[in-house]
């Protein structure tokens, strides 16, 4: 979870080459919100949204990533999707993981308002 701090703009394009602006949109909306709020904010965000992004728990992935969140033996900038996929971590873990607690309502809000931002300009035809 390491961000490549590069302009929004610039990476803009590239999101979109596979078609897919929506995504595009929704990726290129985190990294608004980086550039915008707290880079670890956000970041504990995709951790959590990466760590349900399936249905089903690899348990013993997630026992193992546990174990190392507790000790703090593993940093976000060494944490993957690889790493994360199924793990169904809780709240509390992110925060461990940021070091810090922080409203994940709010951040999927301003988030979700930097989305709809993106979308409506593009639908215009203009840029953020």
């Amino acid at each position: 979870m390491r961000a490549a701090n590069l302009p929004p703009e610039e990476v803009e394009d590239f999101l979109s080459l596979d078609g897919n602006l929506e995504r595009a949109w929704q990726w290129l909306s985190f990294a608004y919100a980086v550039r915008e709020g707290d880079g670890d904010v956000v970041r504990g965000l995709l951790i959590y949204l990466c760590s349900h992004s399936t249905d089903s728990v690899d348990r013993d992935k997630r026992a193992s990533l546990l174990e190392r969140i507790e000790d703090q033996a593993i940093k976000i900038s060494e944490l993957t999707m690889e790493v994360l996929v199924g793990t169904h971590l809780n709240w509390s873990h992110v925060f461990a993981l940021v070091g810090k607690e922080f409203n994940p309502t709010r951040e999927k809000d301003r988030i979700k308002r930097i989305y709809e931002s993106l979308a409506a300009q593009h639908a215009q035809g203009g840029q953020r």
